[in-house]
């Protein structure tokens, strides 16, 4: 290290006296003495600065680490602000499309009620009318709106005795008799599947009267049958009110039955044949609306276990539908 010092004060003083001789020969000199004290500086000053410059290679590489860590940070500064701009414009679209479907709710609500308010509208008077529903051609429909108020379609009705309900599967499927107010007449299966079809359940109602003219009324709050697939299945009666007994409640989940297609749950026979009539037969059942008119064994009847004598039939049937209108 004392070497070195001396290095170094000797080069000092020798800018210093170069500086004050005459230029060309102070280049000479310059020349001669800056060769002698580079051999001899020369391995004092390597050993000394060998170590720095050994570090200064080193700082260079971690600068340029350094660099490169700072350009990749900012690119992950980047991308993390990009992802965070689509987390929230993913979460906007989200709230948009719940916006989207509240108010298609909405609307489908207010739809239904102006669809509701003009088919009462439509059907303040009773009376025939055609309508059309999807997957069928136009066809008429009886309104009756002194039995149980507007609105409300017959799909069946017994009078008088004029129209035979022993038909097989196809009339039973299409419908039959005469769709008038003073009529008998069965709507038809399809028909009935297709009217129940609906984003909103529909309400039964059956009014039966008795020979002694005693009314029963048996009203249901969610009637609904499936389609032919499914063997015109009674799907759903709903809530039962009225002042008559629930006597359809055994025939719910059941497949309609005629003489000539056996879908009940009896065993070894047709409930339809036994019965003469077509119906949602179980094994068979409590009531028997499609019966032959005014026999004792297999009249019309509702409530099997008071029916005694042919007194204990109905003489009149009316079963109504109509489209339920809830408030929510």
């Amino acid at each position: 290290m004392r070497n070195f010092l001396t290095c170094i004060l000797l080069t000092c003083l020798y800018q210093r006296v170069i500086s004050n001789l005459h230029s060309e020969y102070a280049d000479d000199l310059n020349c001669a003495v800056a060769k002698r004290l580079e051999n001899q500086c020369a391995s004092y000053c390597y050993q000394v600065i060998k170590p720095f410059i050994q570090i200064t290679h080193e700082c260079h590489q971690k600068d340029a680490k350094i660099a490169d860590l700072i350009e990749q940070l900012a690119k992950y500064k980047a991308a993390e602000s990009q992802n965070k701009e689509l987390l929230e414009i993913t979460a906007n679209l989200v709230d948009i499309k719940e916006m989207i479907s509240e108010m298609k709710t909405q609307l489908n609500k207010s739809h239904n009620v102006q669809e509701n308010e003009h088919n009462t509208q439509n059907t303040l008077n009773s009376g025939l009318k055609m309508i059309k529903v999807p997957g069928l051609e136009v066809f008429p429909v009886l309104y009756n709106n002194h039995i149980a108020g507007p609105g409300w379609i017959v799909i069946q009705q017994r009078l008088n005795g004029d129209q035979s309900f022993y038909r097989d599967w196809a009339a039973y499927r299409e419908g039959f008799g005469d769709i008038t107010e003073n009529g008998e007449f069965f709507i038809g299966l399809e028909k009935l599947h297709r009217m129940l079809s609906t984003n909103q359940p529909n309400e039964l109602y059956i009014r039966m009267e008795h020979v002694n003219k005693i009314v029963r009324i048996a009203h249901y709050d969610n009637f609904n049958v499936g389609d032919e697939v499914s063997g015109y299945k009674l799907l759903s009666l709903g809530k039962h009110l009225g002042n008559s007994t629930d006597a359809l409640r055994r025939n719910e989940k059941m497949k309609f039955t005629t003489f000539d297609r056996d879908n009940d749950a009896h065993i070894s026979s047709n409930c339809a044949q036994i019965q003469n009539d077509g119906w949602w037969h179980a094994a068979c059942s409590d009531s028997n609306l499609n019966g032959i008119y005014n026999d004792a064994k297999h009249c019309i009847y509702w409530n099997s276990a008071k029916l005694k004598t042919n007194g204990d039939c109905l003489t009149s049937v009316q079963i109504l539908i109509k489209p339920k209108i809830t408030l929510d």
